[in-house]
């Protein structure tokens, strides 16, 4: 089943300029998929084709038409058109540019949980953002099934001023047409300088000129070749915009080409020595990376640009055309324009890091972000209207996005603990339920299968803690439609205890939407041990520092993380005595020791476990026993090596994933990973999540058991 995405940006698609080429090349990359269908809602009447003449040839991309008497829609506008083509044909996205855009979209609620948005045009610090920009980033993450952020810096930032932010965003990196590769080859001659974009102040434009200008005087021959037409005019340097036109036209040697297509800008580059991409330093700190780098270097043009940490990512240190300021630019293009040997070095590594940014290496990025879209099935509902009832309901969340994406509304009924619970709120989410989901198999799950009405559908999921409790044999048998649990194990434990009829309880694994955990890991992350959650004592937090202790004796850069709340600040731990002496002896044993007490870190409650993760090289599971263990599964998500010791079911579970005897063979093995072993040990667990507990294909079953 293909994906109907629509497509809007307040940007104007007749001006040629960044906003406007991203729509565009965003279009062709989801056409690259011949099963996703884009329609394009324009902000302006379309007048030229400059920006989207790739497009119009394409047979799954659609432009919808411009309201009669119209040249240009605002934001309202626009999204009252996507309101109505959404009617007529439902969307599975609806992909936004731009903050004003996006603040509309989110207010819509027919669009919440099918919204892709892309940011960059909000303040980029966060002592900028105002008390109105964070309240409206909130509500634009918590309608949205994605944040697109081109960087990952960009997505560090968002996650750290947005909190709702940390499990929506992905990433979608700049996009580079085939076309513009081009075979390596010598430099031209007569040398030839580009220059391609707007003409604003920090663009570095009039120095640029400025330069070449400079260079003339000892190369006669050389020519600037300039793209583009849109000059800024800021108010307060009336100055700007007659100069820039001024050089346009009169500067002996630049040839201005004025507007032209994406397809005639690689062309132009065919035929050129140098781009030159130097800015001034106020644009350092931007968290976005310039399209225009990797066109040049798909071109093997090398280009001029500014040192910063992002290009040094991108290119190395070493990449041989950095500037630190734009009056080093006559400098380094003279140096290199009389070396090759310095033009061969910079070509080679601009050409080779554009590789992942070609269209159809994006396209292979945002495949899953495709599917996690794509229509669960083509299933009629029967039921419309879900209540999920329980203490804990944060296992149930990503899987409640996915019913609501199916069209379901659902609706929470919060127990304050296993028994306690507010019984009108209960009682009025019953009459209005179509079906019911007990998250926990306590007291809610109890309640409900007594007090289902005719024709309600109740399914219950018991996790692990539930089976040596009374509550699954105070059930209403007959009353509940389906029992899942989450392991093999436990269906086997649960139906030698109970013996319900074998169709009525099966085992659907927890659910992880994979897509926020790929990112790459920061430095020192393979020193890092990580623990999600060491409550209560069974999880063994005392095995993690023993781990830690071993292999501090060979290494002192390892360390410690630990996730989840603290045995000090959770009374229904701190208040049981065995639980107490436990945690105490621990404490005071990484208190006492200095090593450990260096290099142990509780990080409390952690709301962004993807980013927390990037940080995280390895994932601890030391448990005596588990359902499931959800820390371990996002950890391999994470492209974690995994430190498992030996427990009933897990090697069903995570099948494939090395589980060892003891901690000494835990900390043998981790010693003696080089990094490509590493490498291959993250990506097989990553695969393994992937493949077995992604959100797309679990939600798929959750699907068919409540609604269809």
């Amino acid at each position: 089943m293909g994906v109907r995405v629509c497509l809007y940006g307040d940007v104007d698609l007749n001006l040629v300029d960044g906003s406007a080429i991203w729509l565009a090349a965003f279009a062709q990359t989801l056409a690259l998929d011949a099963g996703c269908a884009v329609t394009i809602v324009p902000k302006a009447a379309l007048r030229r084709d400059v920006v989207v003449a790739d497009l119009r040839g394409l047979d799954n991309v659609a432009f919808a038409d411009e309201p009669a008497g119209r040249e240009r829609s605002s934001p309202a506008q626009a999204f009252d058109v996507v309101e109505d083509l959404d009617r007529r044909e439902r969307f599975d996205v609806v992909a936004v540019r731009g903050f004003a855009a996006a603040k509309e979209a989110a207010a819509r609620p027919s669009l919440t949980g099918r919204l892709w948005v892309y940011l960059t045009d909000v303040p980029q610090a966060p002592w900028l953002l105002t008390d109105q920009d964070r309240d409206a980033l909130g509500a634009i993450a918590r309608a949205s099934q994605r944040l697109l952020c081109q960087t990952e810096e960009l997505r560090a930032y968002l996650e750290g001023v947005v909190p709702d932010a940390a499990l929506r965003t992905a990433l979608l990196p700049p996009m580079v047409p085939v076309s513009f590769l081009r075979p390596s080859r010598p430099p031209p001659r007569p040398a030839r300088l580009f220059y391609a974009g707007k003409f604003a102040p920090a663009w570095g434009f009039l120095e640029t000129v400025a330069a070449f200008t400079r260079l003339r005087e000892v190369h006669p021959d050389l020519e600037l070749h300039v793209a583009g037409d849109k000059v800024h005019d800021p108010k307060d340097d009336p100055d700007f915009k007659p100069a820039v036109q001024a050089a346009l036209t009169g500067t002996d040697g630049l040839v201005w080409h004025g507007a032209v297509s994406r397809a005639e800008v690689a062309d132009l580059l065919a035929g050129c020595t140098l781009a030159l991409s130097a800015r001034d330093p106020s644009m350092d700190a931007s968290l976005e990376l310039s399209t225009k780098l990797l066109e040049y270097g798909a071109a093997n043009v090398p280009m001029v640009l500014n040192r910063t940490a992002m290009h040094e990512r991108l290119l190395g240190g070493d990449y041989p055309l950095f500037v630190d300021r734009l009056d080093d630019l006559p400098d380094v293009i003279g140096r290199t324009l009389d070396d090759v040997a310095v033009w061969e070095t910079a070509r080679d590594a601009a050409h080779a890091a554009v590789q992942p940014f070609t269209m159809p290496a994006v396209r292979e990025r945002i495949a899953p972000l495709l599917a996690a879209a794509r229509p669960q099935g083509d299933h009629r509902l029967a039921r419309h209207r879900v209540v999920i009832a329980g203490h804990d309901l944060k296992f149930s969340d990503a899987i409640a996005g996915m019913l609501e994406r199916a069209g379901a509304e659902v609706r929470r009924d919060r127990w304050r603990g296993h028994i306690g619970h507010d019984r009108e709120q209960t009682r009025a989410a019953s009459r209005w339920a179509e079906a019911v989901w007990a998250e926990w198999c306590l007291g809610n799950a109890v309640w409900y299968s007594r007090h289902k009405r005719d024709g309600q559908r109740l399914v219950v999921r018991l996790h692990l803690q539930e089976l040596d409790t009374d509550f699954p044999g105070q059930l209403d048998a007959d009353a509940v439609d389906h029992l899942v649990c989450v392991a093999d194990f436990m269906v086997a434990d649960f139906q030698a205890r109970h013996a319900w009829p074998e169709d009525r309880v099966s085992m659907v694994p927890n659910a992880i939407d994979t897509i926020p955990f790929d990112r790459p890991k920061l430095p020192g992350a393979e020193f890092t041990l990580g623990m999600v959650g060491i409550l209560p004592m069974r999880k063994r937090f005392d095995l993690a520092v023993d781990l830690l202790e071993a292999l501090l004796e060979d290494d002192p850069r390892w360390r410690l993380r630990v996730a989840g709340s603290t045995p000090w600040t959770s009374p229904w731990v701190w208040d049981r005595l065995d639980e107490r002496r436990y945690f105490e002896a621990q404490l005071d044993r990484v208190r006492r020791d200095p090593r450990l007490a260096a290099a142990v870190r509780f990080d409390g409650r952690v709301g962004n476990i993807p980013g927390w993760f990037a940080g995280v090289g390895n994932v601890v599971s030391l448990s005596d026993f588990e359902s499931f263990h959800l820390g371990l599964a996002e950890g391999l998500a994470s492209r974690c090596v995994p430190v498992v010791l030996e427990r009933e079911g897990v090697r069903d579970i995570f099948p494939g994933v090395e589980v060892h005897a003891d901690i000494a063979a835990a900390a043998r093995w981790l010693r003696g990973l080089d990094g490509p072993a590493r490498e291959a040990v993250g990506g097989s667990g990553r695969d393994l999540i992937v493949g077995r507990y992604d959100l797309t294909g679990v939600a798929a079953r959750w699907i068919e058991l409540l609604l269809a």
